[in-house]
Order: structure tokens, then C-alpha cells, then sequence
């Protein structure tokens, strides 16, 4: 089944806590996806504030862009890597002087093998070690924890329905005794709409409710925000996605819980808004990530870039391409100007892509993809194979006379429909609706677009099986065609609220201001731009 997968982003650009948090935790998978964050040498050092206060904290970085120093409100720390960064060792002391150490080992597929972690502020040593089952996903951990001599074990098992898709995930301690649940919701896409989270003390009955995560999608299945709400049901923060007219992200933001902007990676395409040319990542204003794409004279990318703010190249990405100008390998590299993996693509006569998949330095294989087309070469049907070679799912694609999918019906590996949507366009060839059916063959919702005499979208609906409006938005276009104003409405049509953008002189989104209902500002977020030329 094809992966849809969830943008779970951290709470600041480089800092997954707030100022006056530690950054360094005993959660692992937290610790180490601050570590992977590759800046690509784009800075030296970064802090929340003053580098000296004892309430900041502050990155050190070293030439290829990877965190070498921490320095939080409890410690300091230092970071080392084997060659393949497939050892990652964490060490320092916290302000008491105790020692920590943290290590994590990782299997060949990028995984993690096992984690060790030594807090000497706790007093306690943690071991995880992970099992994964035949289809490569993790079925179960199991977690030592040893504190004044005493080992204390839980264990991780994760359930998955017929689709491989995760429904559950439990934590056992003293062997059988369930204390965590998360359960989830998915669309017959695979799409997670609610993450529900649970714990059971030695008083309860049951699992009682802690946190919910909610998620919403454009039609395209593209993730527009995701909103984490504690057990009462307020609002703790959100992250939000803008797109652009070809469904290409220009805008995501991390949102605090009182409306403040905490950061935001903005994209700037080319005038067709296809090709982006440069990205920019904001905190507090200023940037501090850029990259840059390099096209050929026929508007090929084939090589992309990661610079410093002082103009320095580190790593890249090269693009291969055949005689017929289409990309036969896409090649990644890491600091060291080594293949971390390659994707590629073979074509057939007609310069059609039959399949896709990804080999690693190792020679294993990922996923693999095989394309077929009718006569008239447009896709007909998409098969999907696990890293195993085995068949996980299918795509079978109608088409109209103009060449457009009119409709798309998803299969499982047993054969059974998983969904199916329907496209309706306008004369014009504009699409106008999206009909989602479940795997039951009952409608799920549908999507309306109303365009202005220019083409534009003025209007976007979700509007369910009775045919009431769950929600829409109003759109206003300045007269080169940019997104002035969008307003959303609720069910009865009753305005919610509307956000305004802001250009500059080169087409940059530099202001993004949110009224309520009222037409009283809410928030106001500014964004600085610096230019290559």
C-alpha cells in the first residue's frame, strides 16, 4: 500500500523544547532526530537567546553541517559519529557534574539495531532492542530500565490490520500488564486522521485519555495541518501547509498555542511554480537553512545544493539523465561525498516510466514499482512490491477522451478494493470534483472547486454524503494573479476568519496577516528575505 505519510515536525526549527527546556532527554528517538537534522553547514552556532544566559540553548556545528556541541539548561554535551554514521555516541555532564551517555547502533536499512543510555543525573540506564517482522515493520521493543540495581522491563507491541497499517500500539510491563495505548484512524488511503493516546495507573479500571492528535488533508492527500489537543480537549499547538496551484508546498509553520508563529520554511519556485529555485527556513525572522537547484538549458534539475549563509557548498543530490532528457538515476550523497542511496528509473519506447525502485550501498533493494499504459500511453495500472518482492498493492487508473483520470480504484494484495475516487472536471478540463468511496463502495465526501472567469479557484468545498458543507474557503487574487486573501467558512456558511498575504517586489510571500470573524487581527507573522543575487 502506498505510504501517505504524516508530517510530524519539531516544535522549533533546531530545538525540539521551548527555552528553559532540556533539549538532551531520555527520550531517544527525540534526541536522535535532532542529531539527523543535516544544516549543511549553514551555520556555525545557533541559540534561543543570549549564549551566555544559563536559560538558552545553543547548537555548535561542525564544517559539514552536523551538530558537534549542546549546550541546554542542564548541560553540555558533545556528539561523535563512526564513518557510515551508523554508530552515534552523545556524552557530557549535566550542571551537577553527572555523566550522560547516550549510543545508538543501527542496522543496515537505517534502523535502529539498539540504544543504550546511561543518565547519571537519574541514576538510571536505559537498553532498547528492536524487532522487526518479515514485511521489514517493527513488531515489537523491549525496554530495560535499571535504576538503584533494579531492572524494570516493558514491552512494545505494534498491531497492524490486513492492509499493514498500524492500528495499535501497546506497552506491557511485569509481562502482561497494559499501562500505554495509542490507537489509530485511517482512511482507506492509509492516511492517519486521529492518534489517540492512553495510560492506565495501578488505580484505573481502563486507559484513560491524554492526548489526541487530529490531522486534515487536501484532496491531493496532501497534510494541510496537525492540531495536538490535550486530554481536556484544548488546543496545546499545530502545524500548518500551504500549497501552490501545481499542489507543490511553498509554506509550512509550526503554531504555539497562542497563535505565535514559532518557524517557518518558505519555497521559492519558478514562474510556473514547478521548479523551486530556492527555500528558506525562518526563526524569529531570520534564516538559517538555505538551498539552491541547478536546472540544465531544457529545465532539467540535475544537481541540488546545500549552502551555507556565507555561500560554502556542502553535500548535494545529482540527478542522471538519459538522451531523451529523463532521469535514469537519482543519486544522494552524503557529507563526505558518499552514496547514502539511489533511486532508479527505467522507461520503455515511448519514454513512459515502467519502474522505480531504490537500491542501497549494500545492493538491497526498497520498494519497486511497475507502470503499465494503454494504447493511448496514458497509465493504466500501478502494482507495488515490498522490499520482499512481494505484491503489496495496486492502482488501476480510467481515463477520459481528454486523457484525464477520471477514476482511481486502490486494491490490496488480496485483491479486495481498498478505495475509489472519481474525477469530474469542467468543460474547460478543470477539475471540479473529487469523489471518495471507502472500500465498501460508499461515498466518503466529496471535493468542489469553483473557479473565477481567469481560471483561478474562488471557491474550495468539503461537502459530505447528505450533501451539507463540512467547510469551505474564499479566495481573492491580487492582478498578477498572487493570493491576496483567503476566508474560511464553517457549516451555515458563517465566516471564520481570513488571512491576508503580503509580496514583495519579486513575488516572496514576506507577511502573512490572520483576522478573526470580525475582521480583528489575530496574528501577524513576518518573513525576511535574503537573495542570492
Amino acid at each position: 500500500m502506498k505510504k501517505f505519510t504524516i508530517l510530524i515536525l519539531t516544535a522549533a526549527a533546531l530545538s525540539l523544547s521551548a527555552p528553559g527546556f532540556a533539549v538532551v532527554p531520555d527520550a531517544y528517538d527525540d534526541l536522535y532526530q535532532i542529531l539527523m537534522k543535516r544544516y549543511a553547514g549553514t551555520i556555525k552556532q545557533w541559540s534561543d537567546g543570549d549564549p551566555a544566559s544559563s536559560f538558552s540553548t545553543v547548537y555548535k556545528f561542525d564544517l559539514h553541517g552536523w551538530i558537534s556541541e549542546i549546550k541546554d539548561p542542564t548541560g553540555s554535551f558533545t556528539v561523535t559519529y563512526d564513518v557510515n554514521r551508523t554508530m552515534i555516541t552523545v556524552e557530557g555532564k549535566f550542571y551537577d557534574q553527572s555523566h550522560y551517555l547516550c549510543r545508538f547502533t543501527l542496522n543496515t536499512n537505517r534502523e535502529f539495531q539498539s540504544v543504550t543510555i546511561d543518565n547519571g543525573a537519574s541514576k538510571t540506564k536505559t537498553s532498547l532492542l528492536f524487532t522487526y517482522g518479515a514485511n521489514g515493520k517493527l513488531t515489537e521493543k523491549k525496554v530495560v530500565l535499571t535504576k538503584d540495581g533494579k531492572d524494570k522491563t516493558l514491552n512494545l507491541k505494534y498491531l497492524y490490520n490486513g492492509n499493514g497499517l498500524l492500528t495499535e500500539e501497546n506497552t506491557y510491563e511485569n509481562g502482561d500488564v497494559l499501562t500505554y495505548k495509542q490507537e489509530y484512524v485511517c482512511d482507506a488511503s492509509g492516511c492517519v486522521l486521529e492518534k489517540t493516546s492512553f495510560y492506565k495507573s495501578q488505580f484505573d479500571n481502563k486507559p484513560k485519555l491524554t492526548e489526541k492528535n487530529v490531522y486534515t488533508y487536501d484532496s491531493a492527500n496532501n497534510v494541510t495541518s496537525v492540531k495536538v489537543y490535550d486530554y481536556n480537549g484544548t488546543l496545546k499547538d499545530s502545524m500548518n501547509f500551504a500549497y501552490n496551484s501545481q499542489k507543490n508546498i511553498v509554506e509550512k509553520s509550526h503554531i504555539l498555542a497562542g497563535g505565535k508563529v514559532d518557524y517557518a520554511t518558505m519555497y521559492h519556485y519558478s514562474g510556473d511554480e514547478q521548479k523551486v529555485l530556492h527555500s528558506y527556513t525562518y526563526k524569529g525572522g531570520v534564516y538559517s537553512t538555505v538551498h539552491k537547484f541547478l536546472y540544465d538549458a531544457n529545465g532539467n534539475l540535475i544537481q541540488k545544493y546545500r549552502f551555507t549563509p556565507e555561500g560554502k557548498l556542502d553535500g548535494f543530490t545529482k540527478y542522471i539523465l538519459d538522451q531523451k532528457n529523463k532521469i535514469t538515476d537519482e543519486v544522494y550523497y552524503n557529507e563526505k561525498t558518499q552514496i547514502d542511496y539511489t533511486l532508479k528509473y527505467t522507461y520503455d519506447a515511448k519514454g513512459n516510466l515502467t519502474e522505480q525502485y531504490e537500491v542501497y550501498p549494500d545492493n538491497s533493494k526498497g520498494y519497486r514499482y511497475v507502470y503499465t499504459y494503454d494504447a493511448k500511453g496514458l497509465l493504466s495500472l500501478e502494482t507495488d512490491y515490498d522490499p520482499d518482492g512481494k505484491l503489496d498493492s495496486t492502482y488501476k487508473y480510467v481515463s477520459n477522451p481528454a486523457g484525464k483520470v477520471q477514476e482511481l480504484t486502490c486494491n490490496g494484495a488480496d485483491g479486495k478494493m481498498q478505495y475509489r475516487i472519481e474525477y469530474l472536471y469542467t468543460p474547460e478540463g478543470k477539475l471540479a470534483k473529487e469523489k471518495k468511496y471507502n472500500q465498501d463502495n460508499m461515498l466518503e465526501y466529496t471535493y468542489q472547486y469553483i473557479f473565477n472567469h481567469q481560471g483561478q479557484v474562488m471557491e474550495e468545498r468539503k461537502i459530505t454524503p447528505a450533501g451539507d458543507i463540512e467547510y469551505g474557503y474564499l479566495l481573492w487574487y491580487n492582478n498578477k494573479g498572487r493570493l491576496i486573501t483567503k476566508k474560511e467558512y464553517s457549516p451555515g456558511c458563517q465566516l471564520e476568519g481570513h488571512d491576508i498575504y503580503t509580496y514583495d517586489a519579486k513575488g516572496n510571500l514576506i507577511q502573512i496577516e490572520t483576522t478573526d470573524a470580525n475582521g480583528s487581527p489575530v496574528k501577524k507573522q513576518g518573513y525576511q528575505i535574503v537573495y542570492w543575487e
